[in-house]
């Protein structure tokens, strides 16, 4: 056999041997390098945006934003709400925020934060809360502006920002913006030309991340304006839905260097 169909038919093999190997389900319980999150985690941080921006038009509360709850909470408590807002609102996305963060960051820490399984499970468990409110909407169950709708939002923020927070890429929180611009702002290589230096990593993360978080506010709040709320969350849920499934297809560190050995004998 000539050496160019040989090596065309070794590598043709390489490839099937690589395919079959993404489908064993071994692989859930495969720890996930933290770089390959970053994108992941950066899209999430658009679908964040998209259903604040929801959220708020419908119950003028926010599901991931709690800095602006607590704020409106102490608005309320001191009578100083606006005309027509509930402040109870504002607590029950708070409540419903920290309780699922804390079973979620629970689980995390004892399945492993970075593990297939656990991250994919995660983010399952965030469809599932969004989808339920979904169909619960879409059949007219509850109306926008109802608090069970409130709860399955605010809970789902709730186990994202778990998940990310936990997953070692700190500057894509997907939920908060204040801290990430600060940080952006002070970065000593705000400035710096270059978009491969491994020292300005943190600073592309970062911008990444408000750029992303931004844009599916405006996103959200257009598309809220101009098809409710239902357009909004079916668009995050596909989202969420490509990305869930898009961790499976990530390669770990061990695949990654069982590979190279392949390929180097």
């Amino acid at each position: 056999m000539p050496n160019g169909t040989r090596r065309g038919t070794s590598k043709a093999r390489e490839r099937w041997k690589g395919f079959v190997q993404l489908w064993k389900l071994e692989r859930a319980t495969d720890e996930i390098d933290s770089e390959e999150l970053v994108i992941p985690l950066i899209i999430v941080s658009f679908v964040t945006g998209a259903l604040d921006s929801t959220c708020y038009a419908d119950l003028a509360t926010f599901a991931s934003n709690q800095t602006g709850n607590i704020i409106m909470l102490s608005v309320g408590a001191a009578g100083l709400a606006p005309p027509g807002h509930n402040t109870l609102f504002n607590g029950i996305s708070l409540v419903g925020y920290l309780v699922s963060a804390f079973l979620a960051s629970s689980l995390a820490n004892y399945f492993g934060t970075r593990l297939r399984f656990w991250i994919m499970l995660s983010h399952s468990m965030q469809v599932v809360l969004l989808l339920v409110g979904l169909i619960l909407l879409a059949t007219k169950v509850i109306v926008p502006r109802h608090v069970v709708l409130l709860v399955m939002l605010a809970s789902a923020s709730g186990v994202q920002v778990a998940q990310a927070r936990t997953s070692k890429v700190p500057e894509v929180p997907t939920a908060m913006l204040s801290t990430p611009i600060v940080d952006l702002i002070v970065d000593p290589n705000l400035f710096k030309l270059s978009m491969s230096d491994p020292s300005v990593q943190p600073r592309n993360r970062r911008a990444a991340h408000i750029f992303s978080m931004v844009i599916g506010s405006f996103v959200g709040a257009f598309m809220h304006k101009a098809s409710g709320t239902v357009s909004v969350m079916a668009m995050s849920i596909g989202i969420k839905v490509m990305v869930t499934c898009g961790f499976w297809m990530i390669r770990s560190p061990k695949e990654k260097e069982a590979m190279k050995q392949r390929r180097a004998g």
